[in-house]
């Protein structure tokens, strides 16, 4: 039996179905998911050592020339979406934000930024990032604790560290 890691090998065994996975998820909707244009991004990722990915994005969609893509997190009940549920938008958004081109059919080098939508029990929109005193009457108006204070100068100076990234919490009907 040869125990040696084959990545050709791997690859033809799990392309196929990472790209048959990444299709049935563009084709699923979430209630909570308040999308704009209901269009779900599918994207075929390379890297120059010749790895492959197929992610999905929760939306895709055109402002101002520019193509967002968005993931969204929404917390039903409360004010902010979980911590974790934040994480794993970031990652995906991070990921998505250090793509060197996106092409869309013959359409190639298209500007995009990528945006976490954080929705909740809010009242107004803060866009991220911004400036200190508009995050700080945001939570005045919205009255929250000190841990979602936090969480939130932390996603702007996340926002501020990746030029690619932007941040949009509001209401769940904003």
């Amino acid at each position: 039996m040869d125990d040696r890691f084959s990545l050709t090998s791997f690859k033809e065994a799990t392309l196929p179905s990472s790209y048959k996975a990444a299709h049935r998820e563009s084709l699923t909707t979430h209630i909570l998911e308040s999308l704009e244009e209901n269009t779900k991004g599918v994207f075929h990722i390379s890297n120059y050592l010749g790895g492959q990915y197929h992610l999905t994005a929760d939306e895709v969609y055109w402002e101002n020339d520019q193509l967002i893509v968005q993931e969204s997190k929404n917390n039903s009940k409360g004010k902010l979406p979980s911590e974790n549920d934040i994480k794993d938008g970031l990652f995906k958004l991070i990921l998505f934000a250090n793509m060197e081109q996106v092409s869309i059919d013959e359409r190639a080098n298209i500007q995009f930024a990528t945006r976490l939508k954080l929705t909740g029990d809010l009242v107004g929109s803060l866009f991220l990032p911004c400036e200190t005193d508009d995050i700080f009457g945001f939570c005045a108006e919205n009255r929250l604790s000190q841990v979602h204070q936090r969480r939130i100068f932390l996603l702007n100076q996340e926002a501020r560290e990746n030029n690619k990234l932007q941040i949009w919490i509001t209401g769940r009907h904003g």
